[in-house]
C-alpha cells in the first residue's frame, strides 16, 4: 500500500502534505497490523502447545487403560 502512495505522489496526484500525511497514517496502521500479526502467532503457538500436551496425556491414559484391561 505504501508503494502505491508513493507512486500516486510521484506521478502527482498527491501534494506533498497529502502524502506525508497518508504516509504517516500507513506506518502507524502497518505497526498496528505487525502487532496483531505477532499477538496471534503467539497465540496459536501458545494453543498448539497446550493441544500436543492435552494429546499425549490423552494418549497414556487411554494406553492405560488398555493395559488393564489385558490384564
Amino acid at each position: 500500500m505504501r508503494s502505491l502512495l508513493r507512486i500516486a505522489f510521484e506521478v502527482g496526484y498527491l501534494e506533498k502534505t497529502k502524502y506525508e500525511a497518508l504516509r504517516d497514517r500507513m506506518i502507524g496502521l502497518s505497526r498496528l497490523l505487525a502487532g496483531q500479526i505477532r499477538a496471534i502467532r503467539s497465540t496459536r503457538k501458545a494453543v498448539l502447545r497446550a493441544v500436543r500436551t492435552y494429546s499425549q496425556q490423552t494418549i497414556k491414559i487411554i494406553a492405560g487403560k488398555v493395559a488393564s484391561s489385558l490384564n
